[in-house]
């Protein structure tokens, strides 16, 4: 690290020094990032700052003033490794930005979850627990849109990233102590998968709260409904939910407003919009209930052993406590439920469950289908 490290020097404006930035990053075979961004005012993230760092050398480079273009091609390069913490949405403006999924991904907070660590923590945590070093976190909430950046904006984007390379190193080898390395590859493939960054309707209608209460041609229904929405963020240059709330979505689909007034009627949804995009959002809902059966998403079961659920996860956080390993990174009450449901309905193939797959399914997710297969009696 520079003696200074908020220095303005830093910072890549022009092309060739770009390209001369691009070529110091690989040139060791790996390299960490970060990315300061704002999403919260358009339907694209606006992306402000790119922070990349080796063992020797950090780079700012501003987005605003060159074309990160050269940079995203090396997030693509498989062969060059790229060091992220919690890194999804960094991730993800690679792929926003070339319609190509990034590859080598090794992320530290993940890493950190495998090898016990901790729970699913923070930079500044990790970097002190793992390598002994305090970092000042104090420039995280800043407006990076302005320029010029501030000296304590500048610190904060170095020290953000300069501990990254240390961090993998002494992971990685935490997790080769405890035979745990594949575990890690697994867990980066997904990052490498397009619909990880491009979800289907479907996808986007289950991270919603209550969606397994709807039926399947509500949940019809409700994808409709998304893609409505996502064209009509894109046209007005707004984020998504900003266009309208997952929640008030919901409201949508148990109402079913036949007309534009009953659906400015539906609590929450602005009545502006409803004047602008209604007759939109009607031909959505006439698209739903129009879908044939075949073409309805399945419906999460309605029956599931709620306390056979929860002494399952019991069981699976006493096996990762046991092992060292946090119970979070493992598997969530949804892998439980799913479980309970396959096998109380006697499927004969289970090869789509999380905890049946994987490195999950020789580590603890076979002996949980022997104990919840025993409480059932199947």
């Amino acid at each position: 690290m520079p003696d200074r490290p908020g220095a303005s020097e830093l910072i890549v404006t022009d092309g060739a020094s770009l390209t001369e930035a691009c070529r110091a990053l690989a040139a060791p075979g790996k390299f960490g990032f970060d990315t300061e961004f704002i999403r919260e005012r358009s339907y694209e993230p606006q992306l402000c700052l790119i922070q990349a760092a080796t063992a020797e050398r950090v780079v700012l480079i501003d987005p605003l003033a060159v074309d990160p273009g050269p940079f995203w091609e090396l997030v693509l390069d498989g062969s060059v490794e790229k060091i992220v913490h919690a890194g999804e949405q960094d991730l993800e403006l690679c792929y926003r930005h070339t319609r190509r999924p990034p590859r080598n991904v090794f992320d530290v907070q993940t890493a950190g979850d495998l090898a016990g660590v901790g729970r699913s923590l923070s930079y500044g945590n990790l970097v002190a627990l793992v390598l002994g070093v305090e970092t000042d976190q104090g420039g995280a909430f800043s407006e990076w849109s302005r320029r010029p950046l501030t000296d304590d904006q500048l610190r904060y984007a170095v020290e953000d990233v300069a501990h990254l390379a240390d961090l993998e190193t002494a992971l990685r080898r935490r997790l080769a102590a405890s035979g745990r390395e594949a575990w890690m590859r697994e867990e980066m493939l997904p990052l490498e998968r397009r619909e990880r960054y491009d979800p289907r309707q479907i996808d986007i209608a289950r991270r919603m709260r209550s969606w397994v209460r709807l039926g399947r041609r509500p949940l019809g229904i409700l994808c409709e409904l998304i893609a409505w929405r996502e064209a009509a963020a894109r046209s007005e240059d707004v984020p998504p939910r900003t266009m309208l709330a997952d929640g008030v979505l919901m409201a949508v689909v148990r109402a079913l407003p036949g007309n534009v007034a009953e659906l400015a009627a539906v609590r929450g949804f602005p009545r502006p919009l409803a004047r602008r995009r209604g007759e939109a959002v009607l031909k959505a809902l006439r698209r739903g209930r129009e879908l044939p059966e075949s073409a309805l998403p399945a419906a999460a079961a309605r029956e599931t052993d709620r306390r056979l659920v929860t002494w399952a996860m019991d069981a699976g956080r006493e096996i990762c406590r046991a092992a060292g390993i946090e119970h979070e990174a493992f598997a969530s009450r949804r892998n439980y439920i799913d479980l309970v449901d396959a096998l109380r309905a006697r499927r004969k193939d289970l090869t789509d469950l999380r905890l049946l797959t994987g490195w999950r399914r020789d580590f603890a997710g076979e002996k949980l289908r022997e104990l919840i297969a025993d409480r059932l009696g199947v």
